[in-house]
């Protein structure tokens, strides 16, 4: 023997097994529903003795619940019910293997995530907001909940290897640029579209979106420019060797053959802001006095005699025959051709 409980609402289903049809046996497994869906508002029933006697009239009383009666013979006014015994019955007969018990629970795991006709949506997710796990759980698993673990799962290590960078509507920064120009242009953020995406209102007066991984802070109005030229390492100017030639002593190189120089002899090296005068006289060597830029410009580059010898060359005789040869001393030396 069943007692079948339904929720009108939700369809959810209820059936407790029982040998006893009194009116206490009755109370103490509608308890039992009770304890899970709670104490409704009005209670429909037959008219059974167990449901028409004093005991289960003052229990509906107590407990604020309205009790209302089916006509005799008109099984047909708690249409609900009656559907559901129908269910159960056919349902009970269909499973062969397992006790009654077993037969009982299967039918109604089934029936609780089945989506019904009427609602269209399983009893079980009306009754608690959910869907119930259910074998096909096991063989496929939910996509969207192991898609929710993983994005947790690497949201997690790239926060551990990645430094935040918080901005806020206000801040100054420096706004990547990928077009022809700077590749860093200043502007300050004038709206949020979330965490990571903002607009930028530069300097010339547009306005960007970007990323917070193509921004960079910036503390300072006065030094753009050269924040930017720091920034863009392409564009840095390299120095020449000409910017430290005025910290650096003029060299002054004499090759081996000039002729000596006497006491007075002056060398005077063209420099930016140095003038250097070497004397001959031993163990004595000082340096001018350094002169303005527009004197040193004026100075002339030094000029070096080269040393040549003084012997007298005379161009070769090209007569057959006869060929001329002139000594270091100066005496001309005559062959002449022997015959055969």
């Amino acid at each position: 023997m069943f007692l079948v409980v339904v929720d009108a609402y939700s369809k959810w289903l209820d059936v407790h097994m029982t040998s006893s049809t009194t009116t206490s046996a009755t109370l103490e497994l509608l308890r039992r529903s009770f304890a899970t869906l709670g104490l409704p508002e009005v209670v429909v029933s037959d008219n059974a003795a167990n449901f028409t006697s004093e005991e289960f009239r003052s229990f509906m009383k107590r407990n604020g619940i309205k009790h209302v009666r089916t006509p005799p013979y008109h099984p047909a006014s708690n249409g609900i019910a009656e559907r559901a015994v129908q269910t159960l019955k056919d349902s009970i007969k269909k499973l062969k293997k397992g006790s009654l018990e077993t037969r009982l629970s299967r039918f109604l795991f089934k029936y609780h995530v089945t989506p019904h006709s009427v609602t269209g949506v399983a009893p079980a997710d009306i009754m608690f907001g959910r869907r119930l796990r259910t074998h096909l759980d096991v063989l496929k698993p939910d996509l969207s909940r192991k898609v929710i673990r993983n994005n947790e799962h690497q949201k997690n290590w790239y926060n551990i290897r990645v430094n935040q960078r918080d901005f806020k509507v206000g801040d100054l920064v420096y706004a990547r640029n990928y077009a022809t120009g700077p590749k860093w242009l200043p502007g300050k953020i004038v709206e949020s579209s979330g965490n990571v995406l903002f607009t930028v209102a530069l300097m010339d007066g547009r306005q960007v979106r970007k990323h917070t991984d193509q921004l960079i802070k910036r503390y300072a109005d006065s030094n753009d420019q050269a924040d930017e030229e720091q920034l863009d390492h392409d564009d840095i100017p390299v120095s020449s060797n000409n910017e430290d030639s005025t910290n650096t002593a003029p060299t002054v190189n004499i090759p081996p053959d000039t002729p000596e120089l006497s006491a007075d002899t002056t060398i005077t090296s063209h420099s930016a802001s140095h003038t250097l005068s070497c004397s001959t006289t031993p163990d004595r060597m000082t340096e001018s006095p350094i002169q303005d830029e527009e004197q040193s410009r004026e100075s002339a580059p030094p000029t070096v005699t080269t040393r040549r010898s003084s012997r007298t060359r005379n161009p070769p005789n090209r007569e057959p025959g006869i060929g001329e040869l002139t000594s270091e001393s100066g005496a001309e030396l005559t062959t002449k051709e022997a015959t055969i």
